[in-house]
């Protein structure tokens, strides 16, 4: 089990909360600014040929002699897209197994509340459309998304702009995309989130960084490997080069920030030593994430 169950119990009860109405026209639990048939009054506006005279307020008609149409709110569906990064690098301290984690409870907090959810893990750069499990919705999908989560490969050298573009030749539907990454990639993230912007998805993007990543400890001579393209470089005077690798981590952190909310979402940033419980229920609820 990915979760324990008291923390499963809790999201079970918890709810996205989006900055902005990105839904479909399927029939769900998000109200919409257009005109529809449920019974929650909206609005009016003038008749025209071909509408429903069923709609037509009689009262107001006598009055003023000219057909007036009422608006009801929409209830349409949101879908959550949960896209996990499979890369090599999220092998590194612990990272993909604290994705997994949050995987999990994005996953719950949907099909709990009657979302749309799918799932896709991004790994292999071959692969023609990702591993992926949905749409579905309703809460006895749990186990399903779970099992699913738990086999995710994370062994891959796919970029994340990859990924995204060909999870889109799959996905289709309005909504929120939830992108779990260490973000550590040379492909472009800002293209990946106009991929999602483009087809109707905010960006939601969740960083997830190893201690050593976040408050690296270096000194002497060094080298490093790239796990995924295995490109080699030999430093000398590892203190200063933390110094500038703390300078662009800052940076790519306020570079999603912005992008992510410039595209209706948000960002957030974890270590993969946090405590899940305080970081789901205490940071994503006080930024916004859910409620």
């Amino acid at each position: 089990m990915l979760l324990s169950p008291k923390t499963n119990g809790r999201l079970e009860r918890m709810r996205f909360n989006p900055r902005s109405r990105l839904t479909s026209r399927s029939r769900g639990d998000h109200l919409t600014g257009r005109g529809g048939n449920s019974t929650e009054f909206s609005d009016y506006r003038d008749y025209s040929p071909g509408d429903d005279m069923r709609f037509i307020d009689w009262n107001i008609f006598s009055r003023l002699q000219k057909p007036y149409l009422k608006l009801f709110h929409l209830e349409e569906e949101m879908n959550v897209l949960v896209i996990i990064d499979g890369s090599a690098s999220m092998k590194f301290g612990g990272k993909f197994e604290f994705a997994q984690k949050l995987a999990s409870a994005f996953t719950t907090i949907g099909l709990y509340s009657n979302e749309k959810v799918s799932i896709y893990g991004i790994n292999d750069e071959n692969a023609g459309i990702p591993s992926h499990l949905g749409p579905a919705s309703g809460r006895f999908n749990a186990q399903k998304f779970n099992r699913f989560i738990n086999d995710v490969d994370n062994s891959g050298n796919i970029t994340l702009e990859s990924g995204v573009e060909k999870v889109l030749k799959k996905h289709s539907g309005r909504g929120m995309a939830i992108i779990i990454s260490d973000f550590l990639t040379s492909g472009d993230i800002e293209k990946s989130f106009n991929l999602l912007f483009s087809k109707g998805l905010a960006p939601y993007a969740l960083q997830v960084l190893s201690p050593e990543e976040l408050n690296p400890e270096l000194s002497g001579d060094a080298r490093f490997v790239d796990c995924e393209t295995k490109v080699t470089l030999d430093i000398t005077a590892a203190g200063q080069l933390t110094e500038i690798y703390l300078e662009y981590l800052s940076n790519l952190q306020q570079n999603i920030s912005d992008w992510a909310r410039n595209r209706n979402g948000l960002y957030a940033e974890c270590s993969s030593e946090q405590d899940i419980d305080s970081f789901l229920f205490d940071t994503l609820v006080r930024r916004g994430w859910i409620k």
